[in-house]
């Protein structure tokens, strides 16, 4: 007599009536019999039990519904004589379909890792990875081909050890501390190549996130700019020598415009004395011109020295807009001062960062009438504000203002003069005072420059000195 519960009937379409008229090799394959007949009775007679995978036959579709099923030898208590076999089993279907999904999933996967694997090895840059502590645990092919270590010896964070002794620690430090606040890690620094020379690389990271902000992996490039690097100093090379040579004859042509001026006054030629006075402004220009290049070349170089002295810095705001309002007919500047304290830098440079300011100030506003420069005290710093009612700067436009040698370009700017320094001159200052300069802009509205500095800023420099030089 055989016996199956509802859930066993229902997956072999028998009722219960039919069931009693039936026999076990009815709904099983041709194969399961077999496997019944030469291993499973032999086994339940020989161990009392057994488990494995059959194939049920569906007996109304004809489906084969493959099953593992757990088979146990019955015997009489007394004579221990075997009277029937039990059994439990379970449709491995939904397990099939779903090892099926995983499998095809798994290849789907295998196959992006690939194509992914082959495109970080195709571009031309370092590709890398980290954990969220750091360590690194990926980087692509591009690396043998620049490092002076392998992949393997890299990993973690034995990259380090390729960085040129000059730029690591500052490197390191600059990592850690992107590490712990999440912030990219953005650096120019050099690193050993597999001849043994150093080659500059610009490297950026960022830091992938989970909801809650909390970094699950490290993603980065670097980029060789080594030839960028070479060509920048070449080119600051030139505008060394160039700005040196031309100094003597700006210096000469300027003098004689003025004795000239003074003759032709003395002679009562107002005329050709005016000619000379234009003459004079516009050497004045040239040399304005000179000193900038002069300046970016110290700057590049990292030759720009500073002197800190302690002054009012409201004393250097009145000097430098009074000398500058004798300059413009076109525009009042309004000065109001609300920072008044002493402070700490260096007094010629911030000077030159007023002068500048003002100047791109009155250059961009020419419809204007007025253009503002005020402060604010923040406590252990303050801000310098100069805020002009001209023509405005686009938004796309703003972040590069302070690049060297970019002028904002367009049908208003075009004709407005100058090399694109003043700005880049400014921002390089004040960040080695260890301050901010930050542009504030609406196209046909105006712009404001805001520049915040420490109350000190001798110590914030030589705090940059030592980092740089350690």
């Amino acid at each position: 007599t055989i016996y199956i519960n509802e859930s066993g009937r229902k997956l072999i379409g028998i009722d219960a009536e039919a069931v009693h008229s039936s026999k076990l090799y009815d709904y099983h394959t041709k194969a399961t019999n077999e496997l019944i007949d030469n291993e499973v009775l032999t086994q339940l007679k020989a161990t009392g039990k057994w488990s494995g995978t059959l194939e049920l036959l569906h007996l109304v579709t004809g489906e084969i519904i493959p099953i593992h099923k757990q088979m146990f030898m019955i015997r009489e208590d007394i004579t221990n004589e075997p009277i029937a076999i039990a059994g439990i089993a379970r449709d491995l279907r939904p397990e099939i379909a779903a090892r099926k999904i995983i499998n095809e999933k798994n290849l789907e996967l295998s196959q992006l890792v690939h194509e992914l694997n082959f495109l970080a090895d195709s571009v031309p840059a370092v590709v890398w990875s980290s954990t969220p502590e750091g360590m690194f645990d990926y980087i692509n092919q591009r690396w043998v081909e620049k490092a002076g270590i392998s992949i393997e010896e890299a990993l973690g964070r034995g990259w380090q050890q390729t960085i040129h002794p000059d730029d690591s620690a500052a490197t390191v430090q600059s990592w850690k501390s992107s590490l712990k606040s999440g912030e990219p890690f953005q650096e120019e620094f050099r690193l050993q190549d597999n001849s043994g020379e150093y080659r500059w690389w610009y490297v950026l990271a960022l830091a992938l996130k989970d909801g809650d902000g909390n970094i699950i992996k490290w993603y980065g490039s670097n980029m060789d700019i080594t030839e960028q690097k070479e060509l920048a100093k070449q080119k600051d090379n030139f505008l060394a020598v160039a700005s040196h040579e031309l100094k003597t004859p700006v210096t000469s042509i300027k003098a004689y415009a003025q004795v000239m001026e003074s003759l032709f006054r003395r002679s009562g030629d107002i005329k050709n004395a005016d000619l000379m006075a234009k003459m004079d402004k516009q050497v004045n220009r040239l040399n304005t011109l000179i000193e900038d290049l002069l300046d970016v070349t110290k700057i590049n170089s990292g030759r720009m020295r500073f002197n800190y002295t302690s002054f009012d810095f409201n004393d250097l705001m009145e000097e430098v807009t009074e000398s500058m309002q004798l300059t413009t007919l076109t525009h009042h500047i309004e000065r109001e001062a609300n920072f008044n304290r002493t402070v700490n830098l260096d007094r010629e440079r911030i000077g030159q960062v007023v002068i500048n300011l003002l100047t791109n100030a009155i250059k961009y506003s020419p419809d204007a009438n007025k253009v503002k420069i005020y402060t604010e005290d923040h406590g252990d710093h303050f801000r310098l504000c100069v805020q002009d009612f001209g023509i405005g700067i686009s938004s796309e436009k703003q972040e590069r203002v302070f690049e060297e040698f970019y002028r904002v370009s367009g049908s208003q700017e075009h004709t407005i003069p100058g090399l694109g320094l003043g700005l880049y001159i400014c921002a390089q200052i004040v960040k080695r005072m260890g301050g901010k300069i930050m542009l504030q802009s609406s196209l046909g509205e105006g712009s404001t420059f805001i520049v915040t500095l420490p109350l000190d800023a001798e110590k914030v420099d030589h705090t940059l000195t030592m980092s740089s030089d350690s």
